[in-house]
């Protein structure tokens, strides 16, 4: 399969989409962007039409703060762009807690649910301060000490580890990844969509009715807990551990989480 050249669907958001069958929207994590789907997308059956976005900060969009209520509005208007009446969702990390926003606010317009490492919000209003806080403090750095600064403290994060096990070119290309964007759309992400600056969810997740997948790697036990607590909120929903995977699994351990999405996907239509 190959990728569309990146579509500008909306002012403010660009995508690869390729192959024929239901929507598969994939959202990425903070300071990837939409080509760091591709190597799983890949390894899937094929049986589906993959929308790889960028978010909000990154690549080719739109540089400006957004909330998650936005960044959830640019994707409906790319689905609606693309005639996609109904999508199934998958999002990591910051994709992930997309994810669950366009879950619980758009579910009219959601087939099934995948997260990987995720969470639904902090929703202690302290904590949730304290977080807002730093997340700004980090976007100050970003802007006064680079894109070079930021990309080796972040690959230094003991969260990220576990890229280490794909080998030294796997570690160049993911830091061609955080190094393709800019320092201002990457501070302006983290003002706008980090965790400190998003509103909790967790009231809201008993409303999602959709097939729904929680999956974390096992060398992640804080977003292997979670899962668990997404899924004491979601009807129906199952928790998926990755072995020899960290918070990253997706990117750690692709050929596994491609095997759970295809059984995911499939159990999905027979609903």
């Amino acid at each position: 399969m190959s990728f569309n050249p990146p579509t500008a669907a909306s002012p403010s958001v660009a995508a690869d989409v390729y192959g024929e069958g239901p929507a598969v929207t994939l959202l990425h994590g903070f300071s990837q962007g939409r080509a760091s789907w591709r190597e799983m997308a890949q390894m899937l059956s094929g049986r589906h039409r993959y929308i790889l976005p960028d978010l909000p900060g990154h690549g080719l969009a739109s540089h400006q703060a957004a909330s998650m209520a936005a960044a959830a509005a640019e994707i409906v208007r790319l689905w609606d762009q693309l005639g996609i009446d109904r999508s199934h969702l998958v999002g990591y990390s910051l994709g992930g807690r997309l994810a669950l926003h366009l879950a619980s606010f758009h579910p009219q317009r959601i087939l099934s649910l995948m997260t990987i490492g995720a969470h639904a919000g902090i929703a202690d209003r302290a904590a949730r301060q304290r977080r807002l806080q730093t997340d700004g403090e980090l976007a100050q750095q970003i802007r006064e000490r680079g894109l070079e600064w930021f990309s080796d403290y972040w690959a230094s994060l003991p969260l990220f580890q576990g890229l280490a096990r794909r080998g030294p070119d796997f570690i160049d290309q993911a830091r061609a990844w955080r190094l393709q964007h800019s320092a201002e759309g990457l501070a302006a992400s983290l003002e706008g969509m980090g965790a400190g600056a998003m509103e909790p969810l967790w009231d809201r997740l008993s409303a999602i009715a959709v097939p729904t997948t929680l999956l974390a790697g096992m060398e992640d036990p804080a977003y292997s807990a979670r899962a668990g607590a997404l899924a004491e909120r979601i009807t129906g929903a199952r928790v998926e551990l990755i072995p020899q995977a960290g918070h990253a699994a997706h990117l750690e351990q692709p050929g596994s989480v491609a095997r759970v999405l295809d059984w995911h996907l499939n159990q999905s239509s027979i609903r």
